[in-house]
């Protein structure tokens, strides 16, 4: 029934190779979550280094700074998404030129005429 396969149907065999399943991607992130800034402050960090950490559950990060000696001090800082405000324009309108444009008429007509132009 199974010819001449000793394993009873099933590529058990050791010595053939076996198809083997694609690995999944693993996600990489430069991200370290904490959850109080004590924490942050309490992770290990290299002399001489500033390192960020993200609050896991808050908009918040904790910058910490670690001098030369091994002493650290850090600053907190509250993040939000960034939206860019749409520029107002404020353009003159056709009145308003009219009007100026009288105004400096009128200007010259008192420092002397058109001989300044």
């Amino acid at each position: 029934m199974f010819g001449n396969n000793f394993y009873g149907g099933f590529n058990n065999n050791p010595f053939v190779p076996q198809m083997q399943q694609p690995m999944q991607p693993q996600i990489r992130t430069n991200k370290i979550f904490v959850t109080s800034f004590e924490e942050a402050m309490g992770r290990y960090a290299d002399p001489n280094s500033i390192m960020v950490y993200l609050h896991q559950n808050q908009p918040i990060l904790y910058e910490i700074s670690t001098d030369l000696y091994g002493k650290k001090s850090g600053v907190t800082y509250e993040y939000k998404p960034y939206t860019q405000a749409e520029e107002k324009k404020d353009y003159a309108t056709q009145e308003q030129l009219n009007n100026l444009q009288a105004q400096i008429e009128e200007l010259k007509q008192k420092l002397g005429g058109a001989n300044n132009e």
